[in-house]
């Protein structure tokens, strides 16, 4: 729901994805949204990019749209991301709206994960337009105002190997979600219930996300 500040370390990779609200919001039917994309650069040495394609209307394949962001590590388990999401997205069609956000992630080197090298606590904060501060016409129509927080934030925790809680503030809703990657060469699965206050919406959601990457080999392993 949130972006995170994190990019590549200079192993390109290509990724798909999948998800989707049931109920959308204001509405009885489901909404899905996939995507397709590539990571490349060094987050280390210089920036990391990533970008991707989203097809906004599933079931009838169109409204097209296009994300990025470049990353860059600025400290210890420290990153500073810019990105901007779903441009180009029919605004006749679809409630997406185009969206510009700068953000910061940092996970916490004293809470070591179940798997060596990683951390169980990872969060991040930042600031945003469009989906990030613009309410939709329904939510000021049913009285719920006609902007958010403009901030958004996002915590995870590993609470069993492969398996993490994770709470968001989109800058218009809560969502709490629970994510699981049975190992590093499957798909990961997310599952969560978002709209959780009367901030913006009609009642609470509940939203679902398939993921996988495919790592390109590096020069180390050829």
């Amino acid at each position: 729901m949130t972006p995170t500040a994190w990019g590549s370390y200079g192993q390109k990779y290509v990724f798909v994805a999948i998800g989707g609200a049931d109920p959308q919001v204001y509405a009885n039917r489901a909404d899905l949204i996939a995507a397709a994309g590539i990571g490349a650069g060094n987050a280390l040495k210089a920036v990391s990019f990533v970008g991707d394609v989203e097809m906004n209307d599933v079931s009838k394949w169109r409204n097209f749209s296009l994300s990025f962001s470049v990353s860059r590590i600025i400290g210890t388990a420290t990153s500073i991301s810019a990105g901007a999401m779903h441009l180009f997205a029919d605004q006749i069609i679809t409630d997406t709206k185009p969206s510009y956000y700068i953000a910061l992630s940092h996970s916490v080197q004293s809470i070591p994960s179940f798997t060596f090298g990683y951390s169980k606590l990872d969060y991040t904060i930042g600031i945003g337009s469009g989906r990030f501060y613009l309410k939709s016409k329904k939510d000021v129509q049913y009285k719920r105002g006609r902007y958010g927080t403009a901030v958004f934030a996002n915590v995870s925790y590993e609470v069993l190997k492969n398996v993490n809680l994770g709470v968001e503030w989109t800058g218009l809703n809560l969502c709490v979600s629970t994510s699981w990657r049975p190992a590093y060469n499957l798909p990961s699965i997310e599952i969560g219930v978002t709209d959780l206050t009367r901030y913006s919406g009609n009642r609470p959601g509940f939203v679902f996300s398939i993921a996988h990457a495919f790592l390109f080999p590096s020069k180390n392993q050829q």
